[in-house]
């Protein structure tokens, strides 16, 4: 926690003097996000439930107020939230009340899990209403005439409906985060089929299904909408029907691909979509649609460039009056029809006619039932990922055999096809280096066999999505790990695929060996510093004055009083594991948010930070010291920010032992 008032009665004068307007805006920003306030009286959804079942079924007595429960129903949900009375007289005063205390009266037959649940008036609550604290299952924990109880909401008539207590929790009961959708900013051909996914994290307090309809109380699903995300539109990439995976209309796109979406847990929608085919630049907007909470989460949208169709069901005519037909496909986009049984499959429209060719079939041609094409994966390239960190991995492959493939049945069914996990020869199954654990969601079937394609079939020349969730090693360092499609009666098919990810500790300090304020990178690293020396530990070396840096070598460097900076294209990047020599053998540790080494995270450090502020890998002034939480943006890309900012302000004024 920051120490705030020490903070501005020393630190804010000096600030000011020393660094510039921008420092100082961003400054203040950092006293107004990170300030310490006072907490309000409230607790989170799974406290309120947590409070209630701790006390008991048939507990009577109310410690606090010294009285019994009984009958003192809004006593009770006040304070599984508040831990103090709810401050109306009965439940259906509560009930009726006009403002936002308890939020919109709702009277469909599905209260979620932390909504308060009521029933009118009768003789047997003495007319004063009653209510009690959902679970989100049909049941509710509430206080009734013999105390404590927890029972189905259906035992007790007269209900009225649900309302979720804004003013005392924070929480909500239907909420969405976005996760990550795949692909970005494609270029597709004009009337292409392609595949598209959208992930969504559940943030509310009630799972998620994906069956049951607009009319069942958890389902879920995703939907084509207008660019402001508040209406439902007709999508221009409607597949029509008939598509793999099914939209279910023009307007309501998938539900998820997992039957449940426990909170904390994302939701994969994924579909097949149809391009435009007028070419042109294009948006594609969807949001998710809850069947109790309407639209949640932030619409999204695929900025899709489709191009003229270089491809067309081309049409060779030749100089032999026979028609062969066939089924064999062949890795083109072109639609052969001569004189051979055999069909080659594209998408061309193009009419040739030749009086000298004559195509005839290649009578050598393998037939294969079960083959596999790789066909996309995500996320892709060389991934950063921090020790025992959670991820969700993607790998698609096309059916390019004759046979469906099916995600149910096991290895006993011929059509069953799942991914497993194999050594770096694609050869043999092994135990996976990222198995999440038993109850991880997407769950895997075990450490070596890890999930079925998300349609129930996928037929000849469609995509298998794979979808998982995969936990990362304990260990920091520099793994691959391997996955190969596995066929019941085909066993391995297609190519093995990977992943490359770099496993750095959770967190870690740098250890320096310095003197009091001489620094020595081991690299010939571009530097910023507020001493004045600073010289690389390299084969180069240097001889400084006391303002200056004069390398022996070809190098030129640039110095002022306070700042070093090698004349230099090429920039190194420093990490948390980085050793650092001075002068002399002291050894003392410096985390790595202490950015100028002197022994406290302070103003001088926040300077520093500032300067690197919102700057992405690979930008001219990047440098790695400042990426404090390496956790990727949306568009899989390292930037300092406000993860950075929170890491930063967590160690303020911390010292170095």
């Amino acid at each position: 926690m920051i120490k705030l008032n020490e903070f501005k009665k020393f630190y804010l004068c000096h600030f000011v003097k020393e660094f510039n307007l921008f420092r100082l805006i961003f400054f203040c920003f950092l006293i107004i996000a990170f300030s310490p306030v006072e907490a309000a009286a409230t607790n989170t959804v799974e406290g309120a439930i947590a409070w209630a079942e701790a006390q008991g079924v048939g507990d009577n007595w109310d410690e606090a107020n010294s009285r019994p429960w009984a009958s003192w129903c809004l006593h009770f949900v006040g304070r599984t939230y508040l831990n103090s009375i709810a401050g109306d007289a009965s439940a259906i005063v509560a009930w009726n009340r006009d403002d936002d205390k308890y939020g919109p009266r709702t009277t469909n037959q599905c209260p979620p899990r932390g909504a308060l649940v009521f029933f009118d008036a009768v003789a047997a609550n003495s007319y004063f209403g009653h209510v009690g604290l959902s679970v989100g299952d049909g049941t509710m924990w509430h206080a009734w005439t013999d105390g404590i109880r927890h029972d189905s909401i259906s035992n007790y008539s007269y209900y009225l409906g649900w309302r979720w207590p804004d003013a005392w929790t924070g929480d909500e009961a239907y909420a969405a985060s976005f996760h990550s959708q795949n692909p970005i900013d494609p270029t597709y051909e004009a009337n292409s089929y392609q595949e598209f996914t959208l992930s969504y994290t559940n943030e509310g307090s009630t799972d998620w299904k994906n069956s049951g309809g607009v009319d069942s109380c958890q389902y879920i699903e995703l939907r084509s909408v207008n660019s402001s995300g508040t209406g439902t539109v007709d999508s221009e990439i409607w597949p029509g029907n008939g598509s793999a995976p099914l939209w279910i209309n023009a307007q309501r796109v998938v539900s998820p691909y997992y039957a449940n979406v426990a909170p904390g847990e994302n939701a994969w929608f994924i579909f097949t979509a149809k391009m435009p085919s007028t070419p042109g630049d294009y948006y594609f907007y969807f949001r998710p649609y809850h069947a109790m909470g309407g639209f949640i989460g932030q619409v999204r949208y695929f900025h899709v460039n489709v191009t003229g169709s270089s491809n067309s069901t081309t049409t060779y005519l030749s100089n032999s009056t026979t028609t062969y037909r066939s089924t064999t496909t062949f890795r083109s986009t072109t639609t052969y029809r001569s004189s051979s049984t055999t069909t080659y499959r594209s998408s061309s429209t193009t009419t040739h006619r030749s009086s000298t060719t004559t195509y005839q079939p290649n009578s050598t041609t393998t037939y294969n039932a079960y083959d596999a094409e790789f066909n996309s994966q995500n996320p892709v390239g060389d991934l950063t990922y921090p020790a025992d960190s959670t991820h969700s991995f993607t790998l698609s492959y096309t059916n390019t055999g004759t046979s469906d493939w099916k995600n149910t049945g096991g290895v006993t069914e011929p059509q069953y096809i799942e991914l497993r996990s194999v050594n770096s020869a694609g050869t043999d199954e092994i135990d996976s280096g990222i198995y999440p654990g038993e109850g991880a969601s997407p769950l895997w079937i075990n450490r070596q066999r890890v999930v079925s394609p998300n349609a129930v079939n996928v037929a000849p020349g469609e995509n298998a999505w794979f979808i998982f969730t995969a936990k990362m090693p304990s260990t920091p360092g520099d793994y691959k790990f391997y996955f190969r499609p596995y066929h019941a009666m085909g066993g391995f098919i297609g190519p093995f695929r990977y992943f490359h990810v770099n496993v750095t500790p959770s967190y870690s300090t740098t250890t320096y060996r310095s003197s009091t304020t001489t620094i020595l990178p081991l690299s010939t690293t571009t530097y910023r510093s507020s001493t004045t020396t600073i010289q690389p530990f390299s084969t180069t070396t240097y001889r400084s004055s006391t303002t200056s840096i004069l390398p022996l070598s070809t190098t030129t460097y640039q110095s002022s009083t306070t700042t070093a900076q090698p004349v230099s294209t090429t920039t190194y990047l420093l990490s948390s594991s980085t050793t650092y020599l001075g002068s002399s053998t002291t050894t003392y540790a410096h985390p790595q948010w202490d950015f100028n080494a002197d022994g406290i995270t302070n103003y001088l450090d926040l300077g520093l930070f500032a300067d690197h502020w919102l700057l992405l890998e690979g930008d001219p002034d990047w440098a790695s010291m400042y990426n404090l939480s390496i956790v990727p943006d949306e568009f899989n890309r390292q930037i300092i920010n406000y993860n950075d900012l929170g890491i930063f302000a967590d160690h303020w004024l911390e010292e170095t032992p």
